[in-house]
């Protein structure tokens, strides 16, 4: 037995009936006689075709500038007559069909061109439907999507291009076509929380502008000046952007100011008190980077200055380099500048939370002028007195004019003789009262003659009955010692005062790798006076100290502290600048390896033995440099000999030449070396 299904279309409608005709393979040779029974016819009818039009569109969205696009309808049912289907489209703004077509007799399906409206104005995307009619028929109907060929430009804008943190900011959005209907605008902004707006707006139906209200954020947090960028779309929409810059208002300004702001480059390095002071934003805390225009030529005692919050001003040391050559006049300029870490930047010249102040230094190379007083802190009314010296042949006089910066507030000569045969010359200078100024001022005096380096020397007035710790220095029995060994220094002070410095002043001895003072290093040794130092005495204190177990060379700093009770005219001049020492290995090591030559993996046995002083049961570390660079292989103490051994596993990732050393501390230079 076999079956087969078949689904066909029939031309026909109404009651049917079905006949099936089997027509065999000719090379059957079936008899004829054999063959009625080929064919089969239901007896009655088996239903009844109902009469349906179809109507065919593209699949596809249709651009708006595609012209025309193919259709078509089709029929069930009787073919025998031609029959005219009617059509209509939903949107003939943006699809224009025939009014009817044709389908012929014997056909079931015709074809009809759709005419896709290009009307060069910005349009939503739209389906439209187009409905075919036939007398018999239900209608039929078909969607063709299209898409528009024009788009609207959106723009976005801003009230102004600077704004600051805090700042309110009016947002203007703008579209080049107007919409039938509302939009839904999307805005977005980047850095994300950098600006508080709404993520969407509509653009009513008909407008073509809209506005929207912003704040700037002010967080609270020190940072650097950003662009933030402003975009908006939607969809159909070419999109629009824009950039503003924000200012931070949690960056502190600062002023810098230096006293003296001229000094000769003999005055050493710690000739300038810089005092940085913040002007606003006390309440945040900042690092301030600092730095000379010139490295060589200036010091600066700090690199980075550390403001708490709260903390109005710090002040810090600057020296000069005395470079023997006659270079003439010169100004640095030393700049400070906050520095944001997340960044990695510093605030530069021109920038909020940036300042900077010129230092002139004066050559003392050649026929130079030096001046010098004999005391730095004198009261209204006092009188002190200026030396000026030259360092050029005594044969002849030399006229000096001396002036100062602050003209009304000392009464002095206009010049001083230097006669044949001396070397300087004296010269008093008068204080002038003043009843209603109460604050210190620093006067500095120039001395100046044809041919010879500017000379200078500063002199503080002062209107406060205090004492001040000045001249302090520092010296060593020895330039050169062994790390972990004591020596006898002596801080030498002075009290450049009006009163007497009372008892209980604090004297500490610090030991630091920097050559300008900075707080912190090690403290080696404090003592308390216990006498008053009296106006204009000078005293010596004497300490016995241990150096730590370091070596290289290093620098030691007396700095005095004056009782907790006991105010100063000036507290920048009370640390010494730096006595050099040199610390050297109580001992020396040789070493040596039991093979010249191992594969990876395998054992050297590094052995040595170490000379001088504290040689028993000292630490000594064991060291091997590898591919230029040194690594450490253990920390080891020696024997009652002073002998020690280690063995070491060569690893299998690091073939090569090996230089097996020890060295003493932590001083990172071997005292010997052998390799394998």
């Amino acid at each position: 037995m076999i079956s087969h299904r078949e689904t066909v279309t029939c031309g026909i409608e109404g009651q049917f009936k079905v006949k099936v005709e089997l027509i065999g393979n000719k090379a059957l040779n079936e008899p004829a006689a054999y063959q009625g029974n080929n064919v089969l016819t239901t007896s009655g009818y088996v239903g009844e075709m109902g009469k349906v039009l179809t109507l065919t569109a593209p699949k596809q969205e249709v651009d708006e500038g595609t012209g025309q696009v193919e259709c078509s309808v089709s029929r069930s049912g009787y073919r025998g007559v031609e029959e005219t289907v009617m059509l209509s489209s939903s949107n003939t703004g943006r699809l224009t069909v025939p009014a009817s077509v044709v389908i012929p007799a014997g056909s079931a399906t015709a074809k009809f061109m759709a005419t896709v409206v290009d009307d060069n104005l910005w349009n939503k995307n739209v389906d439209v439907e187009i409905t075919a009619q036939l007398k018999g028929y239900a209608d039929a109907r078909g969607t063709v999507s299209i898409t528009d060929n024009e788009t609207a430009t959106l723009m976005i804008t801003t009230d102004k291009e600077n704004y600051v943190e805090g700042d309110k900011m009016a947002i203007s959005i703008e579209s080049t076509s107007a919409n039938t209907e509302d939009v839904t605008l999307m805005i977005g902004i980047s850095p994300s929380q950098r600006i508080a707006c709404p993520a969407s707006v509509i653009l009513p139906a008909g407008k073509t502008k809209v506005m929207v209200d912003a704040v700037v954020t002010d967080d609270k947090r020190v940072s650097v000046d950003y662009h933030a960028t402003l975009t908006v779309s939607a969809t159909n929409y070419t999109s629009g952007r824009c950039e503003v810059a924000v200012a931070d208002n949690d960056v502190p300004r600062f002023e810098l100011v230096l006293s003296p702001s001229t000094v000769s480059e003999g005055d050493g390095p710690q000739c300038v008190v810089a005092t940085l002071r913040r002007t606003d934003n006390i309440d945040k805390a900042v690092n301030v980077r600092v730095k000379a225009s010139d490295a060589d030529g200036v010091l600066c005692s700090v690199s980075q200055v550390g403001f708490a919050a709260g903390v109005l001003e710090q002040s810090f040391f600057i020296g000069v380099v005395d470079n023997a050559v006659v270079d003439g006049e010169r100004e640095y300029q030393i700049s400070a500048g906050v520095h944001f870490p997340d960044y990695g930047l510093t605030a530069g010249e021109g920038e909020q939370g940036f300042a900077c102040a010129l230092l002139k230094v004066l050559d003392d190379d050649g026929p130079t002028l030096k001046m010098s007083i004999d005391n730095v802190n004198v009261k209204e009314g006092g009188t002190a007195i200026l030396t000026v010296t030259r360092n050029t042949s005594t044969d002849s006089p030399l006229t000096v004019r001396v002036t100062s910066d602050e003209p009304g507030r000392v009464t002095h000569p206009a010049g001083v003789t230097i006669a044949t045969g001396q070397t300087s010359a004296k010269m008093q200078v008068e204080v002038n009262k003043n009843d209603t100024d109460m604050d210190n001022h620093l006067v500095t005096f120039f001395a100046n003659a044809d041919g010879y380096t500017l000379g200078k020397t500063n002199m503080q007035i002062v209107n406060q009955t205090l004492p001040d710790i000045s001249d302090v220095k520092l010296t060593a029995e020895k330039e050169e010692l062994m790390a972990k060994t004591a020596m006898k220094v002596t801080a030498s002070l002075r009290n450049s005062g009006v009163t007497e410095l009372p008892a209980g002043a604090k004297v500490n001895i610090w030991f630091s790798y920097l050559q300008t003072y900075t707080k912190g290093g090690i403290l080696l040794g404090t003592q308390i006076l216990d006498a008053p130092l009296a106006i204009g005495e000078t005293r010596d204190v004497d300490f016995y100290v241990e150096m730590p177990n370091k070596m290289g060379v290093y620098y030691l700093y007396a700095q005095v502290d004056a009782p907790s009770n006991a105010q100063e005219i000036n507290e920048h001049n009370n640390v010494s600048t730096a006595c050099k020492v040199t610390l050297t290995a109580p001992f020396t090591v040789r070493t040596s390896v039991d093979k010249d030559e191992v594969k990876v993996g395998e054992t050297v046995t590094i052995s040595g033995k170490a000379t001088g002083s504290n040689v028993v049961n000292a630490a000594v570390n064991i060291i091997y440099e590898w591919n230029g660079k040194v690594y450490k292989v253990a920390s080891v103490t020696t024997d009652s000999k002073g002998e020690f051994a280690v063995q070491y596993v060569i690893p299998k990732t690091q073939p090569g030449s090996y230089r097996f050393g020890a060295c003493y501390g932590k001083d990172a230079k071997a005292a010997d070396e052998d390799s394998c």
